[in-house]
């Protein structure tokens, strides 16, 4: 009797689970299991996410080589062919390789941004191989902070610099007037009011009403430039331009005095050198003979020194 009660308190433990309990359990197994497969597409997705704004951060800073290790490293990335040509392009670019780069952002023809590079890439070339000065010059600063074209540009200008002030010297003025212009520093801008000054000197001469009051400015731009520190005797006292530089009156303190009319051509110097018949000269006064009877040295733009017969007297300027 007491081993059937035995049996009898032991047998539920045996019974079968009831349906819902063992739908239970097999959710449970089904939830675990997912999560466990879950796991590694959610760490890929959280490392996708990261590496995604990496390569964002070095998009936004142009850090070309690193876009392009980005792509090595993102397989997702590998994948779009043209955006990853596209990258190994720039990084080719900005590792001075243009050639190369120009070749793969070339074969990119379905690409807006390759065919953009290509264009910049051909015109950087273009500039490189420029051998007019100016044209080097203008071709770089067209293409801004494309590459290292604005260093380029720079050292470019240093040349060109250079080059306007020996048009300048030698009285190329337009030339100079060009080159000045297009160099954008102080002393350009000093250069190209020089050149200015020298051409309205050298063609004052053949205007007339109009010539004569740029010629007024053109004397006031002289002398702040000449207060500034410029040496400007040699754009003044210059083949036809000392004409129109000398045109007007001037008078020396002990009262001798030169009146020069560079329109009506005609020079009067009182008191006169000896003879009838002269001709002017950069340097001053000739005789029939070329005999320099007059010559007048530069000491600033309203004021110069004139030798007759040996005798030097300073003359100022009328204003």
């Amino acid at each position: 009797m007491l081993q059937q009660q035995e049996r009898q308190i032991a047998a539920p433990a045996c019974q079968p689970k009831l349906p819902f309990e063992q739908n239970l359990r097999l959710r449970r197994k089904i939830a675990i299991g997912l999560c466990c497969a879950a796991l590694p597409v959610m760490l890929l997705f959280g490392y996708a996410a990261a590496k995604n704004t990496e390569m964002l951060k070095h998009l936004q800073t142009q850090a070309w080589e690193q876009v392009f290790l980005d792509t090595q490293a993102m397989p997702w990335v590998q994948k779009s062919v043209p955006e990853k040509q596209y990258a190994e392009a720039l990084r080719l670019a900005h590792a001075g390789k243009t050639q190369e780069a120009l070749v793969q952002a070339e074969q990119l023809t379905n690409l807006a941004e390759a065919k953009e590079l290509a264009w910049m890439l051909r015109r950087y070339h273009a500039a490189e191989q420029a051998t007019d000065l100016q044209q080097r010059h203008d071709q770089f600063g067209a293409l801004g902070e494309f590459l290292d074209s604005a260093e380029r540009k720079k050292e470019t200008e240093t040349a060109l610099l250079q080059a306007a002030w020996t048009a300048l010297n030698t009285k190329d003025y337009r030339k100079a007037e060009e080159m000045f212009a297009s160099i954008d520093i102080e002393e350009a801008e000093v250069g190209l009011t020089l050149a200015g000054a020298g051409r309205t000197l050298a063609d004052a001469a053949a205007g007339g009403t109009q010539s004569q009051k740029a010629l007024k400015k053109t004397l006031e731009v002289l002398r702040q430039a000449e207060q500034q520190g410029y040496e400007v005797g040699q754009i003044c006292l210059q083949d036809s331009a000392a004409k129109s530089f000398l045109h007007g009156s001037w008078t020396a303190a002990t009262g001798e005095t030169l009146r020069v009319d560079c329109v009506a051509n005609t020079i009067l110097l009182e008191p006169a050198p000896e003879g009838d018949e002269f001709f002017f000269r950069r340097q001053g006064l000739e005789d029939a003979l070329g005999a320099l009877v007059a010559a007048w040295n530069y000491r600033s733009v309203d004021e110069i020194e004139i030798t007759v017969s040996g005798t030097a007297l300073v003359y100022f300027r009328d204003l």
